[in-house]
């Protein structure tokens, strides 16, 4: 009796400590309230799922180009393209994911619909009526394309960079757990998503600055929710009927992949090209994943030669 005691009490104590730790390592230590907003700055819209940050800018005649951001940095990671597309005379509209940057992180189902719907809510409330322009980046890629294959109206032509197209959901399974999930969401999750980021900036000349940022971001409370949500959602996995349902349109798309990406394997990235029909398609040597973090001038160039065609 005395051993089954001591070992419950054993047990307890484990518990206890695990979830003085899980307490501990938390990183979420503030809200973004409409005072944080204020003191931040920036242009907000509150759209059905909650506030929505975005930039509109540019020449207000130029043809709007939509950016949409990969799966952890937000509308900053377009901030080498800004000029030369602005020069060029093409407006932007870059915003945050719900759950990213300054826009709310409401405690919902993060899945495909809900960024579907985050784009059209966001196109409708600023009455933009004409078809746009999507340059979509690794996650933005797989959102990107599932919006104009369901809307096709809305669309002119689309560029994929570092595209999420079809990956395992096995890396993905342990997430989806009750508990485990929330466990490995603190303990792994969160910490691969920082070091992913500061390696992402690892050469860039402002790379403290945008350290900082993304530090700041995971600081407001909603950030590690939205991670786990979308690791039990279907972000993760195939995208490739979107990418076929969008090639049947005949629109013309372009395809710019780092040589040495290994976040997506260069077959999904080929299959993708073959689905696309009316696509071109760059490979570029010595650049990995998030091609448009690494300042590579190509990929500016090439952005701004495949938008401004008529």
């Amino acid at each position: 009796m005395h051993a089954v005691l001591w070992v419950l009490a054993g047990l307890a104590a484990c518990a206890g400590c695990l979830w003085l730790a899980y307490l501990l390592a938390g990183r979420e230590k503030r809200h973004l309230t409409t005072a944080v907003r204020t003191h931040l700055g920036g242009t907000y819209v509150t759209l059905p799922h909650g506030v929505t940050h975005y930039e509109l800018a540019g020449p207000e005649s130029g043809r709007l180009v939509l950016l949409i951001h990969g799966l952890t940095i937000p509308l900053w990671t377009w901030d080498p393209q800004m000029d030369a597309l602005h020069s060029a005379g093409l407006r932007t509209l870059r915003y945050d994911m719900y759950g990213r940057g300054y826009s709310d992180r409401p405690r919902v189902r993060y899945d495909r619909a809900l960024f579907v719907r985050q784009i059209a809510d966001l196109l409708d409330t600023l009455a933009v009526r004409s078809p746009v322009d999507i340059v979509g980046t690794s996650l933005g890629a797989g959102i990107g394309v599932t919006f104009a294959a369901q809307n096709p109206h809305r669309v002119r032509r689309v560029v994929w960079l570092s595209p999420l197209v079809n990956v395992s959901t096995a890396q993905v399974r342990l997430f989806r757990l009750p508990l485990l999930g929330e466990l490995l969401m603190r303990f792994a999750g969160m910490p691969f998503y920082t070091r992913r980021a500061i390696h992402f900036y690892r050469s860039h000349p402002q790379r403290e600055r945008y350290v900082a940022r993304y530090l700041e971001q995971i600081s407001y409370k909603g950030f590690e929710y939205c991670g786990l949500s979308e690791a039990r959602a279907d972000i993760a996995g195939d995208y490739r009927d979107a990418y076929r349902a969008f090639g049947a349109t005949g629109k013309a798309s372009m395809l710019i992949y780092g040589a040495d990406d290994h976040e997506f394997s260069p077959e999904s990235v080929t299959e993708a090209r073959q689905l696309l029909v009316n696509c071109e398609s760059h490979t570029i040597p010595g650049v990995g994943h998030g091609v448009e973090l690494q300042l590579h001038p190509e990929v500016t160039r090439r952005l701004v030669a495949f938008l401004t065609r008529p």
